[in-house]
């Protein structure tokens, strides 16, 4: 790992960030995404406007917010109830559509970047409006939504015209599996972790690990992405894998898209002559493995900025 984003910033982690930043103590760079629900902080950030470290050791410019739950608690706000135990759903909004709208609007005249937390398809639908409300027709924000999980069929046009970046997690696919299609009935699954259905309509696709909710190192994030399977390979034809990505996809997903994510593109995401050094080196080509090798490949070297701050032993 090179780089992380660090999403929900409270105030003492801004603390605890900069200080290590102040005294060059960081070992990789940190792109961080204040907590949009605290709004104290915003209020104070709001005033001092974004942190744009010229060498990217800790730039804070984004904007993480809650805004539904989730799907396997049935918190997430569907447009249409629940396939199972609809009674037993108690649909949550974290923040109201008023304060969100407020939030999403200062953040476009201030130029900070939203990153909004939506789960269900009714979540989605509300935080893309709010999002299309708030940029008035602009398309270069690079605005995100966390997981674009469960989503309307009309999510992939909008959201590819407004520029909207869907950032997803991998493990979620196979971690959910098991319960998904219970939770949302066999229609609604086929817009649900639809990350071929988003590339096909032109939209921008980040893929992350969603840490520390989940623990997965990054050879596992792609093998996720790529086989649409759990570690013990099932099942065996792969989840809806008509949504896997190949493994190009899932790797410009996990480097270039993430650094555009976090407007470091120009710098790092990519080996080109003029970028920063950040990279890594592995035992096996992944371009070059059956994907059910990706999860064993290894690191055997991390390269940051030019040196190395890791060696396999």
């Amino acid at each position: 790992v090179t780089s992380i984003h660090e999403a929900g910033m409270t105030a003492a982690d801004v603390a605890a960030f900069q200080a290590l930043a102040a005294r060059d103590e960081l070992p990789i760079r940190v792109y961080g995404l204040l907590d949009g629900n605290d709004s104290d902080l915003m209020d104070e950030w709001f005033a001092r406007g974004i942190e744009d470290d010229p060498d990217d050791w800790l730039d804070i410019r984004g904007i993480k917010v809650f805004y539904d739950g989730s799907l396997g608690s049935r918190t997430a706000l569907m447009a249409e109830p629940y396939s199972d135990k609809p009674d037993a759903a108690r649909p949550t909004e974290r923040i109201s559509p008023k304060r969100l709208q407020e939030l999403a609007d200062e953040a476009a005249n201030k130029g900070f970047q939203m990153a909004v937390h939506a789960i269900g398809d009714e979540g989605n639908n509300r935080t893309l409006g709010i999002y299309e409300m708030a940029l008035n027709g602009q398309t270069a924000a690079r605005w995100r939504i966390e997981h674009a999980q469960v989503v309307l069929p009309d999510y992939y046009e909008r959201a590819a015209a407004l520029g909207v970046l869907s950032s997803v997690q991998s493990s979620h696919a196979v971690g959910d599996s098991a319960w998904a299609e219970d939770r949302v009935g066999p229609e609604r699954i086929k817009n649900a972790y639809a990350w071929q259905t988003i590339l096909g309509a032109g939209g921008e696709l980040m893929l992350n690990s969603d840490l520390p909710g989940e623990p997965w190192k990054p050879m596992e994030t792609l093998y996720f992405a790529v086989t649409r399977k759990k570690l013990d390979g099932t099942p065996a034809e792969g989840w809806y894998a008509n949504q896997a990505l190949s493994v190009e996809e899932a790797l410009k997903a996990m480097t270039i898209t993430n650094a555009y994510g976090a407007f470091q593109d120009a710098d790092i995401g990519s080996l080109e002559v003029g970028k920063r050094a950040d990279f890594v080196v592995l035992d096996k080509d992944p371009t070059q493995v059956e994907p059910s090798a990706l999860k064993d490949i290894k690191v055997t070297a991390t390269w940051v900025n030019g040196k190395p701050i890791y060696r396999k032993d």
